[in-house]
């Protein structure tokens, strides 16, 4: 392996090191990399179309819904919020994965850029499988866990009058909102 002072001073552009906080710097394209350097163009850029389109639509649902409280809205009995936020609740999950794709796959083949590739910094270790599926099958019994003590919290939620008042706002058009009871 090269030192980084020794790869500085290399001929090949695409060894150079890249210049950060110089506005002047030249950004070069993918066209000035050897192709077997490049990572997954395809996957790197549909991880992050789908981070970004996550981002927004949770940002806009957020939004909304600002507006429609600052507009003293019922929030609760909005179907079409509801729904939003409903398709949002895994939102946020999807994209922090979608952008660790983009970090991961966007720096291969290296794991230190121009130092170090990924085939040489694995590690062989025998005997993974245990731990990979143990960890697995205790996750996968952990949400199924989970999954039935919110569907029996569902089951045994308020009937509506014991929290109309509370979120409704009074005289929101609703009999019986705003009376507490």
């Amino acid at each position: 392996m090269r030192s980084i002072a020794a790869r500085s001073r290399s001929p090949c552009s695409w060894a150079r090191p890249p210049r950060f906080h110089d506005p002047h710097a030249e950004v070069q394209g993918l066209d000035a990399v050897p192709r077997e350097r490049w990572p997954n163009v395809r996957a790197v850029h549909f991880s992050f179309d789908l981070m970004v389109g996550l981002g927004s639509y949770m940002a806009l649902v957020a939004l909304w819904a600002g507006w429609l409280a600052w507009r003293r809205a019922d929030l609760a009995h909005n179907r079409w919020l509801m729904r939003a936020i409903a398709l949002a609740t895994p939102a946020g999950f999807i994209a922090i994965e979608a952008g660790w794709m983009v970090t991961e796959l966007g720096r291969q083949p290296w794991v230190i850029y121009g130092v170090m590739k990924t085939r040489d910094a694995v590690t062989p270790m025998p005997g993974l499988i245990v731990p990979f599926l143990t960890f697995t099958l205790l996750y996968c019994f952990l949400g199924v866990i989970v999954g039935w003590l919110l569907y029996r919290q569902i089951l045994r939620s308020p009937d509506v009058p014991e929290w109309r008042g509370f979120y409704m706002p009074a005289g929101s058009g609703e009999p019986g909102a705003g009376s507490g009871g």
